[in-house]
């Protein structure tokens, strides 16, 4: 429960006690750790002292052989092994402690997705994100004014070609001009004709694109050395 109360993961508990995962849950959700049938086993002989030890620990004090010298002039009749045990488990808390403290855990250096896996995430739906990637997006969304307009402005931009929204499409370039993307609206303003067409036409250049890659295919299986009436041959025979 202390080590809980720190802020020390589950797991690290459950390896620092020796126990599974799901015991020290099964503990926490109780409040407190569960008193076993044989009551006289979990007793020790240190019970009485413990508090003292703790003060003295915390004031930073932590020789065993020293500690069980005090506690034996209050009284305690246990040999120096069990003040060495005690010493050694509070070591370990305390090793623990200070590994997932979170300042030490600030201090690692996080792993930060590439500029094309970040821009998928931004661009991703919240609902479709892990915790983890939702947090990275979430707080890189609020340090970043930029950012945030930019992803804004991207999702507006795939929702006007998805619906044809050419009535916002000049309004939309004049507010990325002021952008962090202000290269690509002023590309889309050079050509702004044929994406309004883009837009509103029911025509395609999909067919035309895909038969010239048909072509690129066929004239690159023979590595360039065909004259052109065994390429025209071989593209009227894939037809």
């Amino acid at each position: 429960m202390r080590l809980r109360a720190r802020g020390i993961p589950i797991k690290a508990i459950a390896r620092t006690l020796g126990i599974e995962r799901k015991i020290v849950r099964r503990w926490l959700r109780a409040g407190r750790v569960p008193t076993w049938l044989h009551t006289d086993r979990s007793r020790s002989i240190l019970d009485p002292f413990r508090d003292y030890l703790e003060t003295r620990w915390d004031a930073g004090y932590c020789n065993g052989a020293g500690l069980w010298r005090e506690i034996r002039d209050r009284g305690f009749i246990g040999q120096d092994g069990v003040v060495k045990q005690w010493t050694a488990r509070r070591r370990r808390e305390d090793r623990l402690i200070e590994r997932t403290s979170p300042a030490k855990l600030l201090s690692k250096p996080v792993p930060l997705p590439t500029t094309r896996k970040a821009a998928r995430m931004l661009m991703s739906e919240p609902d479709k994100l892990d915790a983890e990637k939702r947090r990275f997006t979430t707080a890189l969304l609020e340090l970043s004014l930029p950012i945030a307009q930019a992803v804004d402005l991207t999702k507006t931009f795939s929702t006007m070609i998805k619906q044809g929204l050419t009535d916002q499409l000049d309004g939309w370039i004049s507010t990325a001009e002021d952008s962090g993307i202000e290269g690509f609206a002023r590309s889309l303003r050079q050509d702004v004709e044929a994406v309004h067409a883009a837009l509103t036409l029911p025509w395609s250049t999909g067919p035309v694109e895909g038969q010239i890659n048909r072509l690129k295919v066929v004239k690159r299986t023979m590595y360039g050395r065909a004259g052109f009436d065994l390429l025209r041959s071989r593209v009227m025979a894939a037809t």
